[in-house]
């Protein structure tokens, strides 16, 4: 039996372990006070609290801002579920990665509108600028599943004229073929002045 009495689930801490019908349970003390007997085997999967975050997340769908049935407020929701809540089944691509939400978003709605504005359409979602950080008011923008796609954490972002994008977006806002300009800078070892402003007078070689 693994001892889960030294550890944390959403807000569910095992005090002692009860064994019925031949399955192992938990009694837990949730952070809002209460108890809760639950299965081993749920702890952090199916519970996470004793009932009382259901019951926040009900109530907060409920607020009368007149916002609660946008796709801007449901986007926020589900920014805070997948990085704070092991429940959601994306929790492992951000909350596990340590991504977090940014306390003035976190418990405001409110915050998150003034920071952002309405979402501009049905194709827009939110997309962090730094795949790699948190998501807050500088980090963060709306985009297409097209752009979103060209800011993953394998893409090679370049700064130029005040400017972040992409290789693949520079290719296209200057006319030069992507192979030339990857190979102007990570073969030549060019600056990206150099690489950018230099017109192409043969083709270059592909790799």
């Amino acid at each position: 039996m693994i001892d889960k009495s030294k550890m944390k689930f959403g807000r569910l801490q095992p005090i002692s372990p009860i064994r019925k019908d031949k399955k192992l349970r938990w009694l837990c003390q949730c952070d809002c006070g209460n108890t809760k007997i639950v299965l081993s085997s749920d702890l952090g999967v199916n519970s996470n609290s004793c009932g009382c975050l259901r019951k926040e997340v009900t109530s907060a769908r409920r607020k009368t801002h007149g916002l609660s049935n946008t796709r801007t407020y449901h986007i926020w929701w589900d920014m805070k579920l997948r990085c704070h809540y092991p429940s959601s089944r994306h929790y492992y691509r951000y909350g596990m990665r340590g991504i977090k939400v940014c306390k003035r978003w976190m418990n405001s709605f409110q915050n998150f509108l003034d920071d952002m504005g309405e979402c501009p359409s049905n194709k827009h979602s939110i997309d962090r600028i730094d795949n790699e950080g948190n998501y807050t008011p500088q980090n963060c923008r709306w985009a297409t599943l097209k752009e979103q796609a060209q800011n993953t954490r394998t893409n090679h972002m370049i700064t130029w004229n005040g400017q972040t994008k992409c290789i693949a977006q520079w290719e296209r806002d200057l006319g030069f073929p992507l192979h030339c300009l990857q190979q102007r800078i990570s073969k030549r070892k060019w600056s990206i002045e150099k690489a950018f402003t230099t017109p192409v007078k043969t083709p270059c070689k592909k790799n």
